[in-house]
């Protein structure tokens, strides 16, 4: 996915400028719910995946099949 990119990027910087400029315990609360976020979307995504795949799959069909009729 592209958020590794941002993550490896804003997130570290986004924590050091709060343990600097605010306090390193908003630092640490930030960085706590920033890995909760992303592990329930880890989760979430992972038990949603089967079921996109299904759906990607009967579009294509229909798509084909109102392809067909089109000609």
């Amino acid at each position: 996915m592209a958020t590794y990119g941002i993550g490896g990027t804003v997130g570290p910087s986004l924590v050091a400028t709060l343990s600097g400029g605010v306090s390193p315990t908003a630092a640490a609360l930030a960085l706590a719910v920033g890995a909760a976020t992303a592990t329930a979307f880890t989760a979430y995504e992972a038990e949603l995946r089967p079921y996109v795949t299904e759906n990607q799959a009967k579009g294509r069909e229909g798509a084909v099949a109102f392809g067909g009729r089109l000609q």
